[in-house]
């Protein structure tokens, strides 16, 4: 288990933690979903 899946399920990081660290690089859209069973969906400017 990675952090950022630990701390999805501990409640540590929110969605929007997770939505930020997608677009920091620290994990990739795929991993988001792996973690969140939801899609990335990258805001748009």
């Amino acid at each position: 288990m990675t952090f950022w899946q630990m701390a999805y399920k501990f409640g540590w990081a929110s969605i929007e933690d997770l939505q930020l660290a997608v677009r920091l690089n620290e994990i990739t859209a795929d991993q988001y979903k792996e973690i969140t069973k939801e899609d990335y969906v990258a805001p748009t400017v």
